[in-house]
């Protein structure tokens, strides 16, 4: 009587029995592991993993005393305004589309004294406005749920991920710390983290 084997067993006997196999196997997944670790590294960039900044050394002409005196205001260290962040700001909600992250519209008793607060209104609606969802993002989300689970996981992890880089870029480059009470912060960009 020949011998019978199932579909898994034919492939690992194919591969050189179960100890060859599973050698095999666990080579893919190391190897699978670092490409995608590398992928990673290349996808997300080096300037937004965290470590330490390395300092910025500016040239000045003298010849225009505005950017000197700016110079200066870069180069003091004052203990109370930037030596130590005041407070950290987290998103409420699981940044599903059905229910977006938001930052609240009251700025905490820890900031209250530091931020104008219509100012800061304005900047959480801001906030608000890039991480909420379009309607057509849930909708497509949906109809991926009926079809396959994996493909609407991998849809709302795409629109995750997009969201988390439009506020990034809000916080980084468009937003001008108008809410913050202190000249010197509103200059240095510094203040509030999000």
């Amino acid at each position: 009587m020949p011998d019978c084997y199932t579909a898994l067993e034919e492939l690992i006997y194919t591969f050189g029995g179960p100890w060859l196999f599973g050698l095999l196997l666990t080579s893919l997944l190391i190897l699978l592991a670092l490409v995608l670790s590398v992928a990673r590294m290349k996808l997300v960039g080096v300037d937004e993993l965290p470590g330490p900044v390395p300092p910025q050394h500016s040239q000045i002409d003298h010849s225009f005393p505005f950017l000197e005196s700016l110079n200066e205001v870069l180069e003091t260290n004052r203990v109370e305004e930037s030596q130590s962040h005041v407070h950290r700001m987290y998103f409420i909600g699981p940044n599903t589309f059905s229910e977006p992250w938001q930052l609240p519209h009251t700025p905490s008793e820890q900031i209250h004294d530091i931020v104008y607060e219509s100012a800061f209104n304005t900047f959480v609606d801001e906030i608000n406005a890039i991480a909420a969802y379009q309607w057509w993002e849930g909708a497509i989300y949906s109809a991926l749920s009926v079809i396959g689970y994996p493909l609407a996981w991998s849809w709302q992890q795409c629109r995750r991920r997009l969201k988390l880089q439009r506020l990034r870029e809000f916080v980084r480059s468009e937003y001008d710390h108008a809410c913050l009470r202190s000249c010197r912060s509103r200059a240095l960009y510094e203040g509030i983290k999000v």
